[in-house]
């Protein structure tokens, strides 16, 4: 019984994340965006520092399957994906890049912004995105899954 409910829920999620991730790329297509830009995630549950009820919610949280699908998704519809760091992204200003002040969901500068904590993070990472993919280049890897024994030569 138990098994079968965790199926369900699995089930639900992946069917929830696969709708987000469409309407995700779907906007950035309606937008004309080349590029979608996310926090780099890896670690995040050695990083947490929240309460117990706020760290169970996200130890469930499906983010590795959601980022996965947009990316596979964008790729296809020929928008890149880049991912940065989310250092201080929430915490510095959007508007005049000066560190200012997280409560919770708020988020307040000396210059006069208040805004959204999530919200102001968002903007700092549309801002970083650019400059991030235009300072990597861009390398072509080799597909090892459809190279066959035949195709390796040797010198």
């Amino acid at each position: 019984m138990l098994g079968k409910v965790s199926g369900r829920e699995q089930r639900h999620v992946r069917h929830i994340n696969h709708e987000t991730s469409k309407a995700i790329v779907q906007e950035a297509q309606r937008l004309g965006a080349a590029i979608i830009a996310m926090e780099d995630l890896t670690h995040i549950r050695d990083r947490i520092k929240a309460g117990r009820r706020m760290r169970a919610r996200l130890h469930r949280w499906a983010w590795r399957q959601l980022q996965t699908f947009v990316t596979y998704k964008a790729q296809a519809a020929g928008i890149r994906v880049v991912f940065v760091s989310p250092a201080f992204t929430s915490q510095t200003c959007a508007q005049c890049g000066q560190i200012g002040v997280r409560r919770r969901h708020r988020f307040v500068c000396s210059c006069g912004l208040l805004a959204h904590s999530d919200v102001n993070g968002a903007r700092n990472i549309a801002k970083i995105a650019p400059l991030f993919s235009e300072a990597r280049a861009e390398v072509n890897q080799p597909n090892v899954a459809v190279c066959s024994h035949t195709d390796h030569k040797s010198f």
